[in-house]
C-alpha cells in the first residue's frame, strides 16, 4: 500500500492500486504507525506491506531509499519468527546477526543494507513493514495532498463486485456517477454488452466508460478536456480495465473543431461536465483550450461501435444527423441539450428520422437527461 515503483522498472513510481481499492485500510495502517511509532508520513514512510504467514529468506530491499529505515511489527498467534538482520562491517561483510521478537514489538533496522528474513515458526504470524521506497517521496505527499484536500474516492457495485472511483471535492462529478450508477439513466445495468463494441462521446472521468468495459464490452471512449482525461485514467487504472482505447479528442460533427469552451472554472463549486466545443454562454477567449475534434461519422466507420453514447453538451445536435453510416449500430443513448437549438419539433425530427430511417433495436434520450426548459409543455409518452 502507499507509492511504490520496484515492480515496474524504470516507469515513474506510482500510488498502487490496492492502496485505491483498500483506502480505509490504508488509512487505518497509516494512523497506526504514526501513533503508536512516531512515523511522519512522506519522510519515514511512503510505503506498507502487509505479510501473512511469510517466512522470507536472506534478502536486501534494494528498492528502499538509501538512508532510509524500515520499522517492522509482528502480530498474530504464533511462537517463533524472529526476525534476523546481519549488520554490515566496513568490509561489507554479514559479521553480526541480531535477532529481534517483533511479536507486538516494534522494531527498527536498515533493510537496505543489511541482510535479513524470519526464522520458522508456528501459527498465524502477521508483520506489517513501513519503509521508504526509492523515488516515491514526492509522489506520495502528492497524494496525500490530493487525499485530503482535492479528491474523494467513492465505491459503486457492479454486477456484484466493490468497484471505486477518484472523483473531485467541490465538483458535480459525483452528479455524472449518481446518473450513470444509481439512476442507470442509459439503461446499460441490465444489459448484457459482452463483446460489444462501445463507443463513448464524452467520457468525463470514465463512469460509462468504466461500467461498459467491466460488462464486457470493447469501449471507445473520447474525452478532449485533459482534467477530466487524466481521472479518466486513473479510474481505469484503480479497476484493472485495459479493454479501453481513450482518444483525447471531442467528437463533434465535422470533426473540424479546434476550441473547447470551459464550464465554470470556479473551484469552490466546479463544474466538470458542461465542456463544450460550442461557446454556449459566450464565454471569453481565456475560458477555452485548444483540442483536436473527430467527426461523429468518421469514428463510428473507423471503429464500427454496436451502441453509440452521446454527451457532448450541444454538439449532438448537429452531429447526430450529420452521420450517414449507422449499419453498425444497434443503439444509440445519450443527453440531447436545447441550449442550441431550444426546438423540441427538430429534437423529435431527429429522433424519428433515427428510428424510422436505420431501425435501431433501442434509442434512448432519457427525459432526465433532456435540458430543455418547456417540459411542462411536452406530453407524457412523447420520449
Amino acid at each position: 500500500l502507499g507509492s511504490n515503483k520496484w515492480f515496474i522498472g524504470d516507469k515513474a513510481p506510482i500510488i498502487t492500486a490496492a492502496t485505491y481499492k483498500n483506502l480505509d485500510i490504508f488509512n487505518i495502517l497509516l494512523e497506526f504507525g504514526i501513533k503508536s511509532n512516531k512515523l511522519t508520513p512522506g519522510e519515514d514512510v511512503t510505503s506498507i506491506t502487509v505479510n501473512k504467514n511469510w517466512q522470507c529468506k536472506p534478502h536486501k530491499d534494494k528498492n528502499n531509499e538509501e538512508g532510509s529505515m524500515s520499522y517492522i511489527i509482528g502480530l498474530g498467534d504464533y511462537t517463533g519468527g524472529e526476525l534476523c538482520v546481519g549488520a554490515v562491517s566496513v568490509e561489507g561483510v554479514n559479521d553480526n546477526i541480531i535477532e529481534y521478537d517483533i511479536k507486538n514489538k516494534w522494531v527498527k533496522f536498515d533493510g537496505k543494507n543489511n541482510k535479513h528474513w524470519v526464522k520458522p515458526f508456528n501459527g498465524t504470524r502477521y508483520s506489517i513493514i513501513y519503509y521508504v521506497s526509492n523515488g516515491c517521496k514526492e509522489i506520495f505527499n502528492e497524494f496525500m495532498n490530493e487525499k485530503n484536500n482535492i479528491y474523494m474516492f467513492k465505491k459503486y457495485n457492479i454486477d456484484g463486485i466493490e468497484r471505486i472511483f477518484k472523483y473531485r471535492k467541490n465538483s458535480n462529478d459525483l452528479k455524472a456517477a449518481n446518473e450513470v450508477m444509481t439512476k442507470d439513466v442509459y439503461k446499460l445495468k441490465e444489459k448484457d454488452l459482452k463483446d460489444k463494441i462501445f463507443l463513448d462521446c464524452g467520457s468525463h472521468i470514465g463512469f460509462v466508460t468504466v461500467l461498459a468495459a467491466l460488462k464486457g464490452a470493447r469501449v471507445v471512449a473520447c474525452e478532449p478536456e485533459t482534467n477530466n482525461l487524466s481521472l479518466l485514467y486513473e479510474n481505469l487504472y484503480l479497476n484493472e480495465i485495459e479493454n479501453v482505447e481513450v482518444l483525447n479528442v471531442a467528437v463533434t460533427a465535422t470533426g473540424s473543431e479546434n476550441k473547447l469552451y470551459l464550464s465554470n472554472s470556479n473551484k469552490e463549486n466546479l463544474n466538470t461536465m458542461m465542456n463544450s466545443v460550442i461557446n454556449l454562454n459566450k464565454r471569453k477567449k481565456k475560458d477555452s483550450i485548444d483540442i483536436k475534434s473527430v467527426s461523429l461519422n468518421d469514428i463510428i466507420v473507423k471503429y464500427q461501435p454496436n451502441i453509440v453514447k452521446i454527451d457532448i453538451e450541444g454538439a449532438e445536435q448537429e452531429a447526430i444527423p450529420s452521420v450517414t453510416n449507422w449499419e453498425s449500430v444497434e443503439s444509440v443513448v445519450g443527453e440531447w441539450s436545447f441550449r442550441v437549438n431550444n426546438s423540441v419539433e427538430y429534437f423529435r425530427e431527429t429522433m424519428n428520422n433515427l428510428n424510422n430511417n436505420y431501425g435501431f433495436n433501442e434509442i434512448i434520450f432519457n427525459k432526465q437527461l433532456l435540458k430543455c426548459k418547456v417540459w411542462d409543455k411536452w406530453p407524457e409518452g412523447q420520449i
